[in-house]
């Protein structure tokens, strides 16, 4: 078939492709009772809506397994198989984007054939995809990010290397592929859209799956399980297609009734629906504001929220790449200036951790966090034991008519050199483990290995499931791909549906699918902080502490830093706090070894440390909005006639100009609460605090600048936002700072 007769063809059946695509989506099988496809919303974008209400933990799309395009029906495919299995340097992990490649290729071999192709309907459906990295150059501006612009030229001759190998590759298999058909511009077309629209992260094998792939990408909690029917219905706890997830799920709609009656737990799922609502009600709003009328903030029913983006760990292995094993040895400046860093921190030797793209400074924060989290627990421990002990003492005295000495609450800022005799050995134990946490504390010894710390509360990341029960020839019958809503609420009818692509950047999403989403909550705002830095005067050109692009020790002894949307940056902070306090104690003639990373001990350090967190920010935030300010590319963005890579531009320079701004506003709301507590020491004879509990409440519940001026009604784009709800998020993830503030100057916390 000539070229321009299979173009034809597909330019013949545009204007039916949904309707023929749903009917192919009815003959082989997939099922979404639930769900309206095609819909339209907002600037005419397509995607899936919600017909029905669709409850957590209740499955509403089913794409049987015969329909996914994957790597095995790819190698295994009767013609082209042996193309895949002949070229092990393209088709192999051996190549990094073996994946889409072989998708790629399988779906050219099948575009040929237009209507004889099973995938005809699917592959007439599929929209235009164009790489970021092809936009114009006043596209690629609009974004106002040189670092990912620079990125875009590696990832386009990326992509051009490939097409030259492919292009190779089908000349050398004529009896296959067309080259009067194959050109590199249907290529890239289809590239694109495997790139953008194909699925490997809890499943057997990567695959292109008709109907999931509609679903328009946000950070709501839509997770996808692999179904065996078979398997599904026996529920064997010892298999290892059985996961505790995936039995919670109701799948229903994808068994006849008999099979429902059958095995009720296995396919309705053992999931409480009434304990669900209980704790949903205890997280709610509702629940917080009916709290907060008899608690402090950091004793309300909270569970934090993860922000934390994973792109694949591109970003971290980017810095791992070009980590120079012997700089240390070569750089004698480097060396030197973070060995006085090191020094700051405690220890001499840590100079080279803090260039290990292992560790770098975060390594230290989270060091010092789990052993002040030790002596929590130590001190739990010994209050526990001391109850106990009373609870001895008083029947003691109760048997002999004497009364118990009073036994005394061992402090944990302070050395133990006397113990209660009646304390039991264990307490003693506890007692001596506790004084070696608090010295090494004192002294910010956050070596691990020295601490020997267990890590019996960390949380490891969630790994994929063990696929090793799936035989592709076997069971590609019986099986399907199912989304599930695990969102701790009900998507209503007349919503969009959404799947999550992954915890995505904006910077990620543009990069690789050609878009970027509003009030992204795994975005950040990037910008490095230099580790081979020696303050002993004050500064005020923040550019100090900023390392130069050009200069190599710069970029290399550098941390990374990303900042969240109403997020306080605990690793900048105890940045500062490090870097400044050399400084400070010279200033002040105090003492800097009592001062910690990660919780306020002097409050004119804290409030000297948040102007210059302020500081730095404004800093930021002037050469951000140099070109356009927040406001003018909110304006910008009204306008309906931009096209689509413009619009995504400067969607993505808005959001980053939003992170720094209410940053900005949180640091003004710290610094506020700390001049007050501050000026309520000076007026009191003993320098303890005046102010109340029921004031300090008062103090950080009142509105933040941002919040009085109404700016998250001008700022939030997503229709789901709830004002009065982030205005608790943002102090719920503040309330351990506030917390410990309060117990810094004398606040009675009852």
């Amino acid at each position: 078939m000539e070229a321009d007769t299979i173009e034809k063809v597909y330019r013949d059946n545009q204007a039916r492709k949904y309707e023929l695509f749903q009917e192919w989506c009815d003959k082989n099988g997939i099922k979404i009772p639930k769900l309206e496809y095609p819909a339209k919303f907002d600037g005419g974008l397509v995607g899936v809506r919600a017909k029905e209400d669709i409850e957590h933990r209740e499955a509403f799309l089913y794409v049987p397994f015969n329909l996914l395009i994957t790597m095995e029906l790819a190698h295994n495919h009767p013609i082209i198989g042996h193309v895949f299995k002949e070229n092990p340097k393209l088709f192999t992990k051996v190549h990094d984007d073996f994946e889409q490649l072989t998708l790629t290729v399988f779906m050219l071999y099948e575009y040929q054939k237009t209507t004889e192709s099973f995938w005809f309907p699917y592959l007439n459906l599929l929209p235009d995809v164009e790489f970021f990295c092809n936009w114009s150059k006043d596209e690629l501006e609009a974004i106002d990010d040189p670092d990912l612009a620079y990125e875009t030229k590696s990832y386009k001759r990326d992509i051009e290397l490939e097409w030259k190998e492919i292009e190779l590759l089908l000349n050398h298999y004529p009896q296959h592929f067309d080259q009067q058909i194959i050109n590199r511009h249907l290529f890239m077309r289809i590239f694109a859209q495997v790139c953008s629209r194909c699925f490997g992260w809890g499943l057997p094998t990567t695959a292109m799956i008709p109907m999931a792939d509609n679903l328009n990408h946000s950070h709501i909690t839509v997770i996808n399980e692999t179904i065996n029917k078979e398997l599904q219905i026996i529920g064997d706890s010892k298999n290892k297609y059985f996961t505790k997830d995936k039995f919670m799920n109701d799948y229903q709609e994808m068994f006849t009734d008999e099979e429902v009656r059958k095995s009720p737990y296995n396919i309705m799922g053992r999931f409480n629906r009434e304990q669900f609502k209980i704790n949903v009600e205890k997280y709610s709003l509702s629940n917080w504001k009916k709290e907060i009328q008899e608690k402090h903030l950091w004793d309300l029913t909270y569970k934090d929220e993860d922000y934390d983006e994973d792109n694949d760990t591109s970003e971290e292995d980017d810095d791992e790449e070009h980590f120079d094993e012997d700089f240390m040895k070569n750089s004698s400046t480097a060396k030197s200036q973070l060995t006085s860093l090191g020094q700051k921190l405690g220890h001499d030797k840590l100079a080279e951790d803090l260039i290990n793209p292992k560790k770098g400074f975060k390594f230290f924060i989270e060091q010092e966090q789990m052993i002040l989290e030790k002596l929590e627990k130590k001190k739990r421990q010994i209050l526990e034991k001391q109850s106990q002990l009373r609870e001895e003492q008083k029947q003691d005295s109760h048997n002999s008519r004497q009364t118990p000495q009073e036994t005394k609450i061992i402090d944990l800022t302070q050395d133990q050199t006397t113990k209660n005799e009646s304390e039991t050995k264990s307490q003693a134990s506890i007692s001596t483990e506790v004084s070696t946490l608090a010295q090494s504390l004192r002294e910010i010894n956050l070596d691990p290995t020295a601490l020997n710390l267990d890590d019996g509360d960390i949380d490891y990341d969630y790994e994929d499931e063990d696929f090793s029960w799936y035989d592709d020839e076997k069971m590609r019958d019986g099986t399907y791909f199912v989304l599930v809503n695990c969102e701790r609420k009900t998507i209503k009818k007349g919503e969009q549906v959404f799947y999550c692509y992954g915890k995505r950047s904006n910077a990620f999403l543009l990069l690789n699918y050609g878009f970027c989403i509003p009030d992204n909550k795994y975005d950040s705002y990037i910008f490095r902080v230099k580790l081979n830095v020696n303050i002993l005067d004050d500064i005020s050109d923040f550019s100090e502490i900023l390392p130069h692009p050009e200069n190599e020790d710069d970029m290399l002894c550098a941390e990374e830093i990303r900042l969240k949307f109403d997020q306080l940056n605990l690793v900048l902070l105890g940045y500062l706090r490090t870097v400044f306090k050399g400084y400070y104690s010279h200033k002040t003639h105090q003492n800097e070894s009592g001062l910690l990373l990660t919780k306020p001990k002097d409050i004119d350090y804290e409030i000297f440390i948040f102007k210059k967190y302020l500081g730095l920010l404004e800093f930021l935030q002037y050469f951000k909005e140099k070109k356009s300010t927040l406001e003018q590319d909110l304006e910008l963005l009204k306008n309906q006639d931009l096209s689509y890579q413009l619009k995504f531009g400067i969607l993505y320079r808005v959001e980053k100009k939003k992170i720094i701004r209410s940053n900005i506003d949180l640091v003004k709301y710290i610094l506020r609460i700390l001049n007050l507590l501050k000026k309520s020491q000076l007026s009191s004879e003993n320098n303890k605090t005046t102010v109340s509990e029921k004031q300090y409440k008062e103090l950080y519940l009142d509105q933040t600048e941002m919040e009085a001026n109404n700016c998250y009604k001008a700022w939030i784009m997503t229709s789901e936002f709830n004002e009065e709800e982030q205005y608790y998020q943002k102090r719920l993830q503040l309330r351990g700072y506030l917390r410990d503030l309060a117990e810094l100057t004398g606040i009675c916390l009852t």
